[in-house]
């Protein structure tokens, strides 16, 4: 798995520490907590985490309860480039779900469309 997070980011100095993350998968209805992660609406920090629930994965990372799929990782290398780590992860546990994923295409949020 690879995983880019800004260099100056909590996130990316608790990665570092512990040796581990999870990857939540986000689903079509939740372009809201998508905007939060990405920094769009102000919240910084561990605040991102308060507006949804979340468990902790067999790893001990926070993984989101309503997430579509999870995967957790265990570090395998990690490269700065420019303004953000760069995150390879060996996947160690998956949880799959159900769900339209949401992405981020062009610099906007959609979903994959149907066949």
């Amino acid at each position: 798995m690879l995983a880019g997070i800004n260099a100056c980011s909590e996130t990316h100095d608790a990665i570092l520490a512990s040796g581990r993350f999870g990857v939540s998968l986000l689903g079509s209805d939740q372009r809201e907590l998508a905007k939060r992660f990405a920094g769009r609406d102000g919240a910084k920090g561990v605040h991102r985490f308060d507006t949804a629930p979340w468990n902790q994965g067999v790893l001990d990372v926070p993984v989101l309860q309503s997430a579509i799929s999870v995967l957790e990782c265990v570090l395998h290398r990690h490269q700065v480039v420019g303004t953000h780590g760069i995150f390879i992860g060996r996947i160690v546990a998956t949880r799959p779900g159900q769900g339209d994923p949401l992405i981020n295409f062009r610099g906007e949020l959609r979903t994959l469309p149907h066949s």
